[in-house]
């Protein structure tokens, strides 16, 4: 019988003690629960800065490949106003 009591005795002091820490164990899970959705934010964040940053760099290649063609084309076109120059020279009056 005292083995019986003392065994209720410890029931209800564990019974307690669950409800006294409950709401502090509620309130670390929603924290836990917030740190993860943050860190989940943080994650799709940095995603999408990458793509962002890709992005970028093929921009730039395309801007790069678009001044080597036009640096081209102005040579071709320096080359071309040289040849026109020197066949209205023998035309000038």
């Amino acid at each position: 019988m005292v083995d019986d009591y003392l065994g209720m005795k410890q029931a209800g002091v564990a019974g307690e003690s669950i409800q006294v820490h409950f709401p502090d164990i509620q309130n670390w899970v929603q924290a836990a629960s917030v740190v993860d959705a943050s860190i989940a934010q943080q994650a799709t964040g940095a995603e999408q800065v990458s793509l962002a940053m890709r992005n970028i760099e093929e921009a730039m290649h395309q801007v790069l490949e678009g001044i080597t063609h036009l640096e081209t084309a102005a040579h071709q076109l320096e080359e071309l106003s040289r040849s026109i120059t020197e066949l209205l020279s023998c035309y000038r009056l």
